[in-house]
């Protein structure tokens, strides 16, 4: 939900934060920092993306960094364990963001969403099943099928 949420607070960086519970004041600053540092979108062309995974997966968005800042003394610990340490947080801190700002939420999260769900982008209708042209094994001994080009 964080990473949702965080497509329209990048719209509000330039208002006073909200008042932050303690337990998001640390993810909240590298977030904002984050937000600061890359208002050119020449320089950082994630930000011009709309509705999107970017601050989920990429390892410079602040989402990812928090992760890492948190697990830097754990080197071996496996990427599902980080993702289920800190999934709760960022989901409580994504709901606490749309719910200070509801309106900015909606324009810029649900309604460009929403158009991408019920008219999605063409390189995501351009090629059936990766471009591979045979099913699965699995799938083929399912259905009966031999092969299925």
């Amino acid at each position: 939900m964080a990473n949702n949420a965080l497509y329209a607070y990048r719209f509000v960086q330039d208002e006073p934060p909200p008042p932050m519970p303690a337990k998001f004041k640390q993810l909240d600053k590298m977030v904002r920092t984050y937000f600061d540092t890359t208002r050119n979108i020449f320089m950082h062309q994630q930000e011009m993306m709309i509705a999107n995974t970017w601050y989920m997966w990429d390892p410079k968005s602040p989402l990812q960094q928090y992760m890492f800042q948190k697990f830097k003394k754990d080197s071996t610990a496996h990427i599902l364990k980080k993702w289920a340490s800190v999934g709760p947080l960022f989901s409580e801190y994504g709901a606490y963001l749309i719910k200070q700002y509801p309106v900015t939420f909606t324009q810029y999260y649900l309604v460009p969403n929403t158009m991408k769900y019920y008219a999605p982008p063409v390189e995501f209708l351009d090629t059936y099943n990766m471009g591979k042209t045979v099913l699965r094994l699995l799938v083929n001994n399912g259905l009966g099928l031999n092969r299925v080009s």
